[in-house]
Order: structure tokens, then C-alpha cells, then sequence
């Protein structure tokens, strides 16, 4: 159990080669995490019009599988 404890504490502090940046979560021009301004200022997919009962955005011009499809945007605080 020792020699596991040292190894996995070896791991740790070993620095990490691998520079690559985490993988970004989206889908298409639009990322996890953009305010209603980020998502509106994508203008190839626009325009947007706002929905009152979520306070977000949507668009029905986006795409989905090369399909034209209505797609919705909704944040939090």
C-alpha cells in the first residue's frame, strides 16, 4: 500500500507534459459559457430574437446535421 501511496504521489507531482488545451464544449461558432452579447454578435447564424419566458435568444437559422433548425440560448447569472 506504501509503494502505491508513493507512486500515486510521484504522479502528482510529476509536471505534465502534455501542453495541449482542454477540449472546448460547444457546439458549432458557439461555446458553453458566452453572454447573450457573445451569442448574438455570431452573425452568420442571425438574427436572433429574444424569448421572453426563458430571457435568452434564439435563432432559426442554425444548422443541425446540415439541417436548417431553430436553436436556443438560455444563461444564467
Amino acid at each position: 500500500m506504501l509503494i502505491a501511496t508513493l507512486i500515486l504521489v510521484a504522479q502528482v507531482l510529476t509536471p505534465s507534459t502534455n501542453h495541449e488545451p482542454p477540449p472546448v464544449i460547444g457546439y458549432g461558432p458557439w461555446r458553453l459559457g458566452m453572454s447573450k452579447e457573445e451569442v448574438k454578435a455570431v452573425s452568420e447564424f442571425g438574427p436572433y430574437s429574444e424569448v421572453p419566458s426563458t430571457g435568452g435568444v434564439e435563432t432559426k437559422n442554425g444548422l443541425f446535421a446540415d439541417r436548417k433548425a431553430n436553436i436556443s440560448f438560455v444563461f444564467g447569472e
